[in-house]
């Protein structure tokens, strides 16, 4: 492409300068001046012509309407030389018609249609185009201005009091100096927009400088009475027509949006046109030194009401901007609910209203169940979607006067006026039918659920805040009872609420304030009731609490993320005391710690528990960690973690079995080593179904050399009916209650 530009380069420079010696060897005889000068413009012409014609069919964009516009006009400048020619030859005439000169004018509007469609497809913001065309419009009035009172005064002569011809003769200079703003526009903007060609637009720009160059030589020679036909300008025009055909754009470039730092430098730069044409007036109508009604004060008027026309355009859309984004700001952008900053406005307002009607208002808090999976499984694009749906369906269960808001995240919430606790359940009873379908999203059917929490004004608070934290609070209860359903709140539930958040503000000092401590419940040999090792159960004594049990702490350990830090304390100081015994010359005892499920799935478990190993310098053989049976669903890494452990010498035991999830075929690829039995199988042992399942396990266990020990042994008919069955080990209050460090190393010392 490059290369067939350099030729035609060089083809243009040639013809030029064989056009300038065809002029200088008849410069007295002006009709073969203007037969050469003719004969070269057509042929340059057709040159452009096929060259911008060829770009226009490559094109499939919109772009190519700009080069089917630009192509018009170099049609009608080929035009306007072949009826020149034709004068010439037939009519034995050098000089231009009236009819010739309205095809050259055609020819200049379709060269400024083209660049402000070029114009229009590179902004494309409908703002900065019309700011451009009030500009546009002001830099003609004062092309008018200046032209009518400099130029057109001694050429009007020449239109013999032909309206037509005066036209045609006001108009050259405007939509010349037009186009040529127009062009310089192009290339300022194309500076800053990617993908356009910058050398293509750079000799568009030097050809349309070029052609107004020779325009306002010719009007300038044509206002002195100087021009000659065919003379030394003329080539200046056929230059510029030539280089339009050396402005094809290459093919894999295309225009785009420019950026806003490119639209704040454009609309500055641009602006500054207006103020320059009206001070460049005044200039020269004080200059002029008659303060009469003339055309260039005539000029100055209409720029001045342009002007104000233009600041009166730009605030208005200013205010209509303003009015706009101040809506946008109270709307969430991916759903088109009304957001966070709208909710706490209206329900205040709506609370108000309240007061003065003495009327209720619901406050409902809508987050959907296990949400994070969606996204992390199928991506946030899918969680996107799937958030509008949901919003699309929140609103079909609600009244035209009800409203609902996304908070951010998984999380709506709508508000009702003029309510009921009855219509509130209707409300939140219809939600949870609308989520009963699976939504279905792309290729994903997506059965997700909501989970419910309501306040109710007054009965529940009476601001805004109090309304939404005990919405939240009934939800979280929501949640609790299984999810996908909705709990109204009540004062029982503060209580439990305050207490939760007590005691979740109260873990995260509890190991500094050394208010944890461990107690050691013994495991024996049922026959012999010899201790051979002892379970270290994590206790905590709340400075306002008291005695909390772990049953209720931990799972709060493990929702807030705390679970982590507490367990790693309890497995370190376990460790150190079971090694403190054993160098005090105690047997070597087993010793069993409890882990949670996210511990146990911590990408660093393994590596924590080596360390602690090192750090506490007891042997791996005598730390056992009891897992419950929920690692079966994600059977994959349990295998692999569980396979590490076994490589450090550490032991594993499946707690509470025959609760949970586990499957005997799986249970048969765990490297474990021993299985408990759970409690609640011993407090039912008189029943003969949990003595079979009680059985069944124990054979199951022995089968698959584990070792088997019964939990929560209480009575001496379980334990006998234990060793009945042949269970080899046990643990319980028959034996002992959790001991403190001394209580332990008195039972074992009196054994």
């Amino acid at each position: 492409m490059y290369t067939t530009r350099r030729l035609a380069i060089w083809f243009l420079l040639g013809i030029t300068i064989l056009l300038y010696g065809w002029i200088f060897v008849f410069g007295e005889n002006a009709w073969m001046r203007a037969l050469g000068v003719s004969v070269v413009s057509i042929i340059v012409g057709a040159f452009s012509f096929t060259r911008i014609y060829h770009v226009f069919c490559n094109r499939l964009n919109p772009q190519r309407y700009f080069w089917l516009i630009l192509n018009i006009g170099v049609f009608f400048y080929i035009l306007f030389n072949c009826i020149w020619l034709y004068e010439i030859i037939v009519l034995k005439s050098a000089y231009y018609s009236d009819e010739v000169n309205i095809v050259w004018n055609i020819s200049l509007i379709c060269y400024l249609f083209a660049l402000l469609y070029k114009l229009k497809m590179i902004c494309r913001i409908s703002a900065v185009t019309n700011r451009f065309i009030f500009n546009i419009v002001i830099f003609m009035a004062s092309a008018v201005t200046i032209s009518t009172h400099y130029l057109l005064q001694k050429i009007y002569s020449l239109a013999e009091n032909s309206i037509i011809i005066a036209l045609v003769i006001l108009a050259y200079p405007i939509l010349s100096l037009s186009t040529l703003l127009a062009a310089i526009s192009v290339v300022y903007l194309s500076k800053y927009s990617n993908g356009l060609d910058n050398h293509s637009i750079n000799y568009m720009f030097i050809g349309f400088t070029i052609k107004t160059i020779g325009d306002f030589i010719y009007l300038f020679q044509e206002g002195l009475g100087i021009y000659e036909i065919a003379g030394y300008i003329d080539p200046l025009w056929i230059v510029g027509v030539g280089l339009l055909g050396l402005s094809f754009e290459d093919m894999k470039k295309s225009s785009q949006l420019f950026s806003g730092k490119t639209e704040e430098k454009w609309n500055h730069h641009v602006s500054i046109f207006p103020y320059l044409s009206s001070l460049l007036l005044m200039i020269l109508l004080i200059d002029y030194h008659r303060w009469e009604m003339n055309s260039l004060f005539i000029g100055l008027f209409v720029i001045y009401l342009l002007v104000v026309s233009r600041q009166l355009f730009l605030l208005q859309k200013n205010y209509h901007l303003m009015q706009k984004y101040k809506g946008l700001a109270y709307l969430d952008s991916l759903t088109g609910l009304y957001n966070r900053t709208r909710f706490k406005s209206s329900l205040k307002s709506m609370l108000e209203d309240a007061k003065q009607r003495d009327s209720q208002v619901g406050v409902i808090l809508i987050d959907l169940d296990r949400f994070k999976n969606i996204n992390d499984s199928l991506g946030h694009h899918i969680g996107d979607k799937l958030l509008i749906e949901v919003a699309n369906r929140l609103m079909k269960a609600l009244n035209q006067e009800d409203k609902c808001f996304r908070l951010g995240g998984d999380e709506f919430v709508v508000t009702l006026s003029g309510t009921s606790t009855t219509h509130c359940a209707i409300v939140a009873e219809k939600i949870l039918h609308l989520f009963s379908k699976p939504f279905q999203i792309e290729e994903y059917s997506i059965a997700v659920t909501p989970s419910i929490g309501i306040s109710m004004y007054p009965d529940n608070g009476d601001n805004g805040y109090t309304l939404f934290k005990h919405a939240d609070a009934a939800m979280y209860l929501a949640k609790e009872k299984g999810k996908n359903n909705y709990r109204f709140f009540n004062k029982k539930l503060c209580k439990t609420i305050e207490r939760k958040i007590l005691i979740e503000n109260g873990l995260k000092g509890a190991i500094q304030n050394k208010e944890l401590h461990i107690v050691y419940h013994p495991k024996v040999i049922l026959q012999s009731r010899e201790i051979y090792g002892m379970e270290a159960l994590l206790r905590w004594e709340h400075p306002t609490l008291g005695n909390v049990s772990p049953a209720e702490f931990i799972p709060i350990a493990e929702e807030t993320g705390q679970i982590g830090v507490i367990g790693e304390w309890v497995l370190r100081n376990a460790c150190k005391q079971a090694e403190i015994w054993h160098e005090n010359g105690f047997p070597p005892l087993i010793i069993s710690v409890n882990v949670s499920v996210k511990q146990f799935q911590h990408g660093d478990f393994c590596q924590t528990v080596k360390g602690i190993l090192q750090e506490t310098k007891l042997n791996p053989h005598y730390l056992e960690l009891e897992i419950t049976e929920s690692i079966m669903q994600d059977i994959g890494q349990s295998i692999t973690v569980l396979k590490k452990l076994k490589e450090l010498g550490v032991k594993a035991s499946i707690d509470d079995f025959g609760t949970g999830y586990s499957s005997l075929y799986m249970l048969k690829e765990l490297p474990i080593d021993t299985i408990k039995i759970d409690k609640s199988f011993i407090d039912n042992i008189i029943d003969k179904k949990d003595q079979y399942m009680i059985k069944t396990i124990i054979e199951f266990g022995m089968n698959l050399n584990l070792h088997v020990v019964a939990e929560g042994i209480e009575t001496e008919e379980q334990l006998s009916l234990l060793k009945e069955f042949h269970c080899q080990f046990g643990q319980g209050y028959l034996f002992s209650q959790p001991l403190n460090e001394v209580e332990f190393e008195n039972l074992f010392c009196s054994q």
